[in-house]
């Protein structure tokens, strides 16, 4: 599954919010993968916490709970 522009993702608990302006879901693989002015906010995985932060591409693997 993809989606183009201003994509938005928040959690039900919590307060994780992230927006890139493409995603890019892989069911096979349990990745979504957030493309082109990448936002993310309140990020929290195996210990590594990000608070605040902007890039190009973001991956996180939903099985595991896990980001790249």
């Amino acid at each position: 599954m993809e989606a183009k522009g201003n994509i938005v993702i928040k959690s039900n608990s919590g307060n994780f919010e992230a927006y890139s302006d493409k995603l890019s879901f892989d069911k096979d693989d349990k990745s979504l993968k957030l493309i082109g002015n990448v936002y993310v906010k309140n990020l929290e995985s195996e210990g590594i916490s990000i608070e605040e932060k902007s890039g190009d591409e973001l991956i996180i693997f939903t099985d595991a709970a896990i980001f790249e």
